[in-house]
């Protein structure tokens, strides 16, 4: 949250009314900002006013009316992409109102990792020498660049995959039309919504201009496990493996493949004190599909477990009445244990309880019962959503 400091209730100007920005202005507004949303469409534009801010119908051309609330303004976040290599806001601002940008408290700019290109599943940190391969990655370069250049207190922010209540491989898996493609050696970087926004009202909280932040949760994966994933959650099966080799994909999807990376977090992390609230896919997942359903009490928890090879026998006796009981409980929504078939010992774990007196009742009857007996020998690796509020 955005501390009380001198830059607090004022005026907050939102270039774009992107995913991330809905989750960046509502903190805002809650602490008296005046905020405005640029948005193109009168669709947007009506649904913006439901939320509290005021809309700006942003077409390429900047009137006196929004030349004044840059003025006035002193927070500036733009979310707006690039168009054929060049910031359209930018393009389109008027040199005197350049200059008004400079004397803004705040301004930050919303970028991609892109910028770095092809590391071939090597780390990458903000420091480096960038040397993007795709269009996407050019053209998010030009415009960090751009936005240096006017001379204003910038904060670049290079976001890695975003994803959240709504914008993941859920409706795709439901609807039979998720592509799980699989390419050898292919990791991708990816941070849920919500830490983003932690991540920038912390920046504006602390303000350290010419300053470039990764935000990623710092655990990189494969795509084919967060879709194996994504349809664990659901209850479903795994979409098909698809070879990457010799697929044809569309020019934008294609890229997708052609660079892998492993996106750094340690900046922000150690400068901004800022810890990812979703550390991992699984976490960031389970509070998706939690918020998609509307579940306010419900627990989730997910992961695995691994036994030692000495207690393997005696917990795979005792796992089908451990399993039995916990599914006649009544607050038990689901509960799934599944032998992993590539690492000896290990079973991966999913359950879900109507509530947090639910999931306690489950961990106090478990103590009394033989599972106890495995559960001081077992190593737990899993995270659980619901405990605390969404």
């Amino acid at each position: 949250m955005v501390q009380n400091n001198k830059y607090s209730k004022g005026t907050a100007l939102f270039l774009g009314a992107s995913y991330c920005a809905q989750e960046i202005y509502a903190p805002l507004v809650d602490q008296g900002y005046k905020v405005y949303v640029t948005t193109r469409t009168k669709k947007r534009h009506e649904l913006l006013k439901k939320c509290g801010v005021i809309p700006l119908i942003f077409n390429g051309t900047i009137n006196s009316k929004l030349c004044g609330i840059i003025s006035d303004a002193c927070i500036i976040l733009s979310s707006i992409a690039p168009v054929n290599g060049i910031d359209p806001f930018l393009n389109k601002l008027p040199i005197d109102q350049k200059k008004l940008i400079q004397s803004t408290q705040w301004v930050g700019y919303l970028s991609s990792t892109s910028v770095y290109g092809n590391k071939n599943g090597q780390w990458v940190f903000e420091d480096e020498l960038l040397y993007p391969s795709t269009i996407r990655g050019k053209e998010r370069l030009n415009a960090e660049i751009q936005w240096l250049e006017i001379g204003a207190p910038m904060h670049i922010f290079r976001l890695a995959g975003i994803y959240g209540p709504n914008r993941n491989n859920f409706q795709k898996i439901k609807q039979n039309k998720a592509q799980n493609i699989i390419k050898e050696g292919h990791v991708t970087n990816r941070v849920h919504v919500s830490d983003v926004a932690n991540a920038i009202l912390t920046s504006i909280a602390n303000p350290d201009p010419y300053k470039i932040y990764n935000i990623s949760d710092g655990n990189p994966a494969p795509p084919q496990d967060i879709m194996s994933f994504s349809a664990h959650l659901l209850g479903l099966a795994t979409p098909p493996l698809i070879k990457y080799e010799g697929l044809e994909l569309p020019a934008k999807k294609k890229s997708f493949y052609q660079e892998t990376k492993r996106v750094s977090n340690d900046k922000i992390t150690n400068e901004l004190s800022w810890t990812p609230r979703y550390p991992n896919y699984r976490s960031g997942l389970m509070h998706s599909l939690k918020v998609e359903n509307g579940e306010v009490d419900t627990i989730y928890l997910s992961g695995h477990i691994d036994v030692a090879k000495q207690y393997a026998k005696e917990t795979l006796s005792i796992l089908p009445e451990h399993i039995r009981l916990t599914k006649e409980e009544k607050g038990c929504l689901e509960f799934r244990v599944i032998q992993c078939q590539k690492i000896e010992g290990r079973f991966h774990i999913y359950e879900k309880f109507k509530s947090k007196s639910a999931y306690l009742f489950h961990q106090k009857r478990s103590k009394n019962s033989r599972w106890n007996n495995i559960a001081e020998k077992i190593k737990r690796n899993y995270e659980i959503i619901g405990l605390d509020t969404i």
